[in-house]
């Protein structure tokens, strides 16, 4: 799939996997989210125009692998869980993070990364790395 894309696009598209991508975070393959995947594939759809962006989902932050984020990863600060599904064809909305976040491949996605130390007045995507995630297979 990364050779297809990488022939499709003008821009490069690395795997997470790729050493360029420590400098934004690290992959976690270790740790069983079978509850989270599960919820998503059992209880929320794709549109296949648009987002759909919830925040914060109840059902998904009472699992046991919550209680393992919050823990473990966040030093017991509160968290959300939630998900945004969609088919993106466009570089048109960004989000800026002051703390880490964790993204569970429900399905193949892809990231489009910069770092906040190089946004000046605006944040060019030709500056930004593309990284792809492959679904995550349930353990």
């Amino acid at each position: 799939m990364l050779k297809h894309l990488n022939e499709k696009n003008s821009v490069t598209i690395y795997s997470v996997t790729d050493p360029c991508f420590e400098t934004y975070g690290r992959v976690i393959s270790n740790i069983n989210c079978n509850e989270l995947i599960s919820f998503m594939e059992q209880n929320t759809v794709i549109p296949e125009k648009g987002n759909i962006y919830v925040a914060s989902v109840e059902e998904l932050e009472r699992t046991h692998i919550a209680e393992f984020f919050k823990n473990r990863i966040y030093g017991e600060m509160p968290i959300q869980i939630g998900y945004c599904n969609g088919r993106n064809t466009t570089y048109n909305g960004f989000e800026y993070h002051k703390g880490s976040e964790i993204n569970i491949a429900v399905t193949d996605f892809m990231l489009v990364l910069g770092h906040t130390w190089e946004i000046k007045t605006i944040h060019t995507v030709l500056k930004m790395q593309r990284y792809f995630l492959w679904k995550r297979v349930q353990q």
